[in-house]
């Protein structure tokens, strides 16, 4: 097999892998299920993509990729916080930032996933005890090695029970459907968790309860609102297809201009790469010229441009040479002038035999070189015929 051909089956064989490869990306990036639950990037039963496109045919819709500290939207939205497992309980920071959300003027819902069985009981959480102090005049001030605040998990929700006036709690069986007295929402909802909100205070509403305990409730806080639910099912994509709510979500998302949906509390989050900055600054196009050359490079020295020298010459095309004795004369044609050609030979003769002959056979061929210079042939006949005397 030529070589040519060789490289044209690797490069056939490097684009079949390379399709093949982007082909299966390209399917397993639009089902979604790389990214987590209650994602709205993905596209299976257990993501949100359905509600996402949904809305956005009614409304502005876009996804947040920044962390809630970073993200400051203004007034007038909707918040969706879907299928979150890192409630407001557990982590006192995301609370704070959702009740700034709030207070900005925003609607923020918030739904946890389902939960499919009551957790362990919360255990005290504590941090090193505070070094004792030398004396009551001497002791480490606050904030250096060894001297820490003292602060349990219970206290920490405590705090966040006084300040939204609610907690959660667990059911001892998973209930089938969550039910309203609300006119002009669906009666029922399949339901999937055992989670529930107690100890509430007065200004809560009760949208939706299980056994009559409340799984959907709802507040104003500051100038905006917070809905907190204790499932996420009938967000997700297969709920939308088998037992959709449409009053109840249209409830969710409020009568705000536009709809944001967060993606950071599910781990997907924007971060700024080399491959995003240079989108970004639009250097792709710099990167393609750059494959572009490194594309022609390795062509350019795998496959030479100059045809190849062709082994055996047609015979038609053969170049004849010359022989030594024909060379030679060639040679002395032209170098030699025709009048000093007999002179030559003479010089010659005498470099190399004369100091050997006698005097008398170099004076008779001297004579005969002398007598016949016009005539070179005849002359040479006439020396060879003195120098064959001799012998």
């Amino acid at each position: 097999m030529k070589k040519p051909t060789v490289i044209l089956a690797f490069l056939l064989l490097v684009a079949g892998l390379a399709y093949g490869v982007t082909h299966l990306l390209v399917i397993r990036f639009a089902q979604g299920d790389v990214y987590p639950e209650y994602s709205t990037l993905r596209a299976d039963g257990h993501g949100a993509e359905a509600l996402y496109d949904s809305l956005a045919e009614l409304m502005p819709v876009s996804r947040n990729y920044k962390e809630l500290i970073q993200f400051h939207p203004g007034g007038g939205n909707t918040i969706f916080i879907l299928g979150t497992r890192d409630g407001f309980e557990e982590n006192p920071d995301t609370a704070e930032e959702l009740e700034r959300l709030a207070r900005d003027g925003n609607r923020v819902v918030m739904t946890f996933a389902p939960a499919q069985w009551a957790p362990l009981p919360d255990e005290d959480i504590t941090t090193p005890s505070p070094t004792p102090a030398a004396s009551p005049e001497k002791s480490p001030s606050p904030g250096k090695s060894g001297q820490y605040h003292k602060k349990t998990r219970r206290q920490e929700m405590s705090e966040l029970r006084g300040r939204w006036g609610v907690t959660t709690a667990y059911l001892n069986a998973m209930p089938q459907e969550a039910a309203t007295e609300i006119p002009n929402l669906e009666p029922k909802l399949s339901w999937h968790s055992l989670m529930y909100f107690s100890k509430l205070d007065p200004a809560w509403m009760v949208l939706y309860s299980c056994d009559g305990k409340p799984v959907v409730i709802e507040r104003t806080l500051g100038d905006g609102s917070l809905v907190l639910a204790a499932d996420s099912y009938f967000a997700s994509n297969e709920a939308l297809n088998k037992e959709r709510a449409p009053i109840f979500l249209s409830e969710l998302a409020g009568n705000s201009e536009t709809v944001i949906f967060d993606e950071t509390h599910l781990g997907v989050r924007e971060q700024q790469g080399v491959a995003s900055l240079a989108w970004k600054y639009h250097l792709h196009y710099a990167v393609a010229a750059l494959a572009c050359v490194a594309a022609l490079f390795v062509w350019r020295n795998m496959v030479p441009f100059v045809p190849r020298r062709e082994e055996e010459i047609a015979a038609d095309e053969a170049v004849r040479g010359f022989d030594a004795s024909t060379a030679f004369v060639s040679l002395l044609k032209r170098n030699i002038p025709f009048d000093k050609i007999i002179q030559t030979c003479l010089v010659e003769w005498r470099r190399s035999f004369g100091h050997r002959a006698k005097p008398a056979l170099v004076a008779r061929v001297e004579t005969a070189a002398a007598s016949g210079a016009k005539n070179p042939v005849e002359t040479f006949q006439a020396i060879t015929q003195i120098l064959n005397e001799k012998k």
